[in-house]
């Protein structure tokens, strides 16, 4: 841009500018794009920065999931939703069985790919409109939205029997280890089983407990028990 202003200084000037004068224009406009350009480009670096802050604050570092910070605003924002519509929403609280063996005979860094592979399962069997987020370990969080109150716990059932199938394939982790796990799911739906989010949390959470404690690799539903 200064550079442009140059130039049409120099050629719409009405008076006669001597030599020296113009030369010692060019430099200062010189300088002086580069000095925005520079400016410019660090503030572009300095949002960028604050982006994959704000990014990091609200995601999981090993699958880059949503964390429970992340999902608490959104199960909020979903129950909100969810009784403006008069639909229903399900929230599932997933973990893995026998997942420390394989931590244990194999380290952590393949416990690690396990759980990046799981995420890429899951991920594949949803609706973009679904979330899946991480709690920590091998818990996971899923929260499917938009679900016909007439139809729901078909809808329901439906999805959860897909998701069973993310583990019937052993998991891949290198150098010819294959490790098979299972997955016990608790569920609970709203409006049915409670009106706010920490409360389905901690029912969603007795309903996978029970689903530990009677049968590996199923689901229980808060309502049953």
């Amino acid at each position: 841009a200064y550079l442009a202003y140059g130039a049409f200084m120099l050629v719409t000037e009405q008076e006669s500018i001597p030599i020296g004068t113009l030369l010692l224009r060019l430099p200062f406009l010189l300088i002086m794009t580069l000095f925005y350009g520079a400016l410019a480009e660090f503030a572009q670096r300095e949002r960028l920065h604050k982006e994959r802050l704000a990014h990091d604050v609200m995601h999981d570092e090993l699958t880059g999931l949503p964390n429970r910070f992340a999902l608490e605003q959104h199960v909020a924002k979903d129950i909100g939703r969810a009784k403006r519509s008069g639909t229903m929403l399900a929230l599932g609280l997933i973990d893995l069985d026998d997942f420390k063996p394989v931590n244990d005979a194999y380290g952590h860094a393949a416990g690690d790919e396990l759980l990046r592979q799981l995420t890429r399962r899951l991920q594949a069997l949803l609706r973009p409109s679904d979330l899946l987020a991480r709690l920590g370990g091998d818990e996971f969080v899923l929260v499917l939205e938009d679900l016909d109150p007439s139809q729901a716990l078909y809808q329901l059932r439906t999805a959860l029997a897909r998701l069973h199938t993310a583990v019937e394939t052993p998991f891949d982790l290198g150098d010819g280890v294959l490790a098979k796990v299972g997955m016990s799911l608790g569920v609970t739906l709203y409006p049915a089983d409670e009106a706010q989010a920490e409360v389905l949390l901690r029912h969603a959470d007795a309903a996978l407990y029970a689903s530990k404690a009677h049968k590996a690799d199923r689901t229980i539903w808060w309502q049953v028990w």
